[in-house]
């Protein structure tokens, strides 16, 4: 692979581990009446999670075969280790940035739509920081329950999404819909922790994340989300016998349930989440108008 595809893949990598991050930030601080703070991590989410579809779509679309490392996501547990999270991912992604003189002015757009918030948002970040002081960033006993289950989640969320591309500009509209349903799944999955986890008070973590098992061939991905769906329902599994928080221990079962559903689902039965996802879920040509057009 050349160095121009390379830095491009760095870089989206960044972004995905930013915008899972501020994902889960958003979530909690809503949960804690701290809208301000919300309000203003959303502006920098906006712009990376559809700057991350858009470098997928690129990527694809060029024919490059998408390998990505694990995730990372770690957020913090309170609101000045929130704060200090989105520092540390903000050098990550910085740094990221920095290294991008290979990617090509075919991608430059790409490059400086990832650039464009960086220094307000650092300058907001460092003066909440002042503003807050120390954290402690402590980890719970159920925070380290859900460890597995919610770095397989992560994953999942990642390559069901770049799968649909794959399928996507494969032509097959059908199985682009069916992945991003599954990824949106995903999504709702982590929605929902966030929020249990909120009340404790807390955030989860997701631990090591597995690499992505990304196929780059359209027709092959549905095999390797429904392989991906049952290690999600046997860590969901786990999650629930190790966990003592009753709402959290349902909830695991519940995801179990239905990555077990999802292990043994094909086309053209309809999808398991289909009647649980909310609309944005539901076409990715929708969500490609939206976000990539």
């Amino acid at each position: 692979m050349n160095a121009a595809n390379l830095a491009l893949l760095d870089i989206l990598r960044c972004e995905l581990n930013a915008t899972n991050q501020q994902f889960a930030h958003i979530l909690a601080l809503r949960e804690w009446d701290r809208k301000e703070a919300a309000a203003r991590i959303v502006e920098v989410d906006d712009i990376d999670f559809a700057n991350a579809m858009r470098i997928i779509d690129h990527l694809v679309k060029s024919g490059v075969s998408i390998s990505l490392a694990g995730a990372e996501f770690n957020p913090g547990t309170d609101y000045a280790a929130i704060l200090r999270a989105e520092q540390a991912m903000e050098a990550r992604l910085v740094a990221a940035l920095d290294r991008s003189d290979a990617i090509e002015s075919s991608a430059g757009h790409l490059v400086d739509t990832a650039s464009r918030p960086r220094a307000a948002y650092a300058r907001w970040l460092a003066d909440n920081i002042a503003k807050t002081g120390a954290t402690r960033n402590d980890k719970r006993a159920e925070t380290k329950a859900l460890e597995g289950l919610v770095g397989w989640l992560i994953t999942m969320i990642e390559q069901s999404m770049i799968h649909a591309f794959v399928e996507w500009h494969g032509d097959n509209r059908p199985a682009a819909d069916a992945a991003w349903a599954t990824s949106g799944a995903a999504m709702m999955q982590l929605t929902r922790l966030v929020r249990l986890f909120a009340r404790l008070p807390s955030v989860p973590c997701g631990g090591a994340c597995p690499v992505a098992n990304i196929c780059h061939q359209a027709g092959e991905t549905p095999n390797a989300d429904r392989e991906l769906a049952l290690c999600c329902a046997l860590q969901a599994d786990d999650a629930a016998q190790r966990c003592d928080q009753p709402a959290i221990t349902k909830y695991c079962s519940s995801i179990a349930d239905y990555y077990r559903q999802l292990s043994a689902w094909k086309p053209p039965a309809t999808h398991p989440a289909a009647s649980s996802n909310p609309p944005v879920f539901h076409s990715f040509a929708a969500t490609l108008a939206k976000f990539v057009s």
